[in-house]
């Protein structure tokens, strides 16, 4: 059975998702999390105003849509981090909605000669259709 991701890497055109997503495709939108000044204090409300604007963008834009899905990626060791989706909630989405997908070796020579191991990218996915 295809996967979700799969079926969004086969949209996009690419075997796998590049890193700087934003950067790598003509049609793109980018949220600055940051303002004007580097906000340390509190990134989980610059992330949480970003996940807003999106949604706004998304309700607009995909309306119609069937189905929407939100995907997370991160990195870490070979096994996924169980803090990586500790603020998720924020966003309206709760933890057990959160699907984990996959995982991709990134094959990094500078962090397996640091650190004597691969890092990895994570992939997490939710169907945010009762979102909107």
């Amino acid at each position: 059975m295809k996967t979700v991701l799969a079926d969004i890497q086969d949209q996009f055109g690419v075997q796998e998702l590049p890193h700087g997503l934003f950067h790598a495709f003509d049609n793109a939108l980018r949220f600055d999390l940051g303002g004007k000044e580097s906000n340390i204090r509190r990134p989980m409300r610059r992330f949480c105003q970003a996940y807003e604007r999106a949604c706004t963008i998304a309700h607009t834009h995909f309306e119609h849509s069937s189905e929407i899905y939100l995907l997370l990626a991160s990195y870490g060791l070979e096994q996924p981090s169980k803090k990586r989706l500790n603020h998720i909630e924020l966003c309206g989405v709760e933890r057990s909605e959160v699907q984990y997908v996959s995982k991709t070796a990134q094959q990094d020579e500078e962090h397996m000669a640091e650190f004597g191991c691969d890092k990895f990218r994570h992939w997490d996915i939710v169907n945010v259709n009762d979102k909107r």
